[in-house]
């Protein structure tokens, strides 16, 4: 985690570029984020790899994940790095 940061948590975040939409994964919601120092910000404590359902099946599209911080004295969260992805439908 960077020096400069507060005691605090992470999330994260993803949803279709286009429209704003919340991804499906099952898995957000409940993911763990890790702060660890020297370099990386997160590692994720509850699951290395999960699947995102949404999409229709075999079309492409555009998601956004962020990673957002909040502070542990409960300050205001706020996105920290965000990334585009190219996705393959799942949903049939």
């Amino acid at each position: 985690m960077p020096h400069d940061y507060p005691e605090g948590s992470f999330r994260v975040t993803a949803r279709e570029y286009t429209k704003g939409t919340e991804l499906s994964t099952r898995v957000l919601d409940t993911l763990q984020l890790t702060p660890h120092p020297c370099g990386t910000i997160c590692k994720l404590a509850s699951a290395d790899s999960f699947t995102v359902y949404s999409g229709e099946w075999g079309e492409y599209y555009a998601s956004v994940w962020e990673l957002h911080f909040t502070p542990a004295d409960e300050g205001e969260s706020r996105c920290v790095n965000s990334q585009l992805y190219l996705m393959q439908g799942w949903s049939r």
